[in-house]
């Protein structure tokens, strides 16, 4: 058979056929059989980052100094006995692909041993197992890069590695990316001023990475007060503007709106006068007509756009 164990003891007969028996040497085994590897971990098409497990099953006790883990890919690296367990049955450990020399890569991983009868066993093989320790910042922009936004509710955009596989987006704590990926986000708006938006991205061999951006958020209109021209009054070819806006992030622009309301006819006239809180223009550069009435308003928008 080619497992079996023996009871073993030599006789020998003398020409006077007199018989001597050695002593029985119990538990003898004969064994002609591999023993069986059953690699369960790495897996083919698998990822693993720094911390690979590994998990094998032995159909027997093997010899210690003879069992190897090999991964052939970019390098070939044979993980040596001391590493390993050699236990019949279930054995499970990590090893570390850094202190490994495992270069990042695609391997076919296998393991080899050799029994106590001097029987050597081969696994099967894990092929296209994937070795990925590292992870590139992904890009975050928040409303398409801007500096300012109006509302709370702001489109997200993120660049990331083609192998990731899960996102986590938040203004304060970090948490497992475990949803899929984001477009929008709602920023805190308790208070308006400065936000900054985190995001994380987790890839198929777990490695994870983290991006932000961040933008002002200004909800609050600026206060627009025109002082001249001053309501009921009148003004020859110059005329006087003086205006004061009470904003905190800054003023996009500011105009001045002139609507026809009376008088000598004529339409409405619109000048930007962003430059200056206080100016003087010329009427008749403007196009004004000389005795028409107007209503005269100033609009100004910050630099979020209320």
């Amino acid at each position: 058979q080619s497992y079996a164990v023996y009871e073993v003891y030599m006789e020998i007969v003398d020409r006077a056929e007199n018989v001597g028996s050695s002593a029985v040497n119990i538990n003898w085994t004969y064994d002609s059989q591999a023993p069986v590897i059953d690699l369960r971990q790495p897996i083919t098409n698998g990822f693993d980052n720094d911390s690979i497990a590994v998990e094998y099953e032995l159909s027997e006790q093997v010899s210690p100094s003879t069992i190897k883990l090999i991964f052939e890919g970019p390098a070939t690296i044979t993980i040596p006995s001391g590493s390993l367990t050699v236990t019949k049955g279930k054995n499970s450990l990590f090893l570390y692909g850094t202190a490994a020399n495992l270069q990042e890569g695609t391997y076919s991983v296998k393991m080899e041993a050799v029994d106590l009868a001097g029987n050597k066993g081969v696994s099967g093989i894990s092929t296209n197992w994937t070795y990925d320790n590292t992870l590139g910042t992904p890009t975050v922009k928040l409303a398409n890069g801007a500096t300012y936004t109006k509302t709370a509710f702001v489109e997200l955009m993120i660049t990331e590695n083609a192998d990731v596989v899960t996102w986590y987006n938040s203004e304060t704590q970090m948490d497992t990316p475990i949803y899929k990926k984001p477009s929008c986000f709602i920023l805190s708006s308790k208070n308006d001023g400065t936000k900054t938006v985190y995001v994380w991205v987790k890839d198929k061999a777990e490695n994870i990475s983290v991006g932000t951006d961040t933008i002002i958020l200004d909800t609050i209109p600026p206060i627009v007060t025109l002082n001249k021209p001053a309501q009921n009054s009148m003004d020859n070819g110059d005329i006087a503007v003086d205006y004061t806006v009470s904003e905190g992030y800054g003023i996009a622009s500011a105009t001045l709106t002139f609507i026809w309301t009376g008088g000598a006819s004529d339409g409405n006239h619109v000048i930007d006068v962003t430059s200056a809180t206080t100016t003087t223009l010329n009427g008749n550069d403007l196009g004004l007509a000389i005795g028409a009435i107007y209503t005269v308003s100033l609009q100004a928008i910050d630099l979020a756009g209320n």
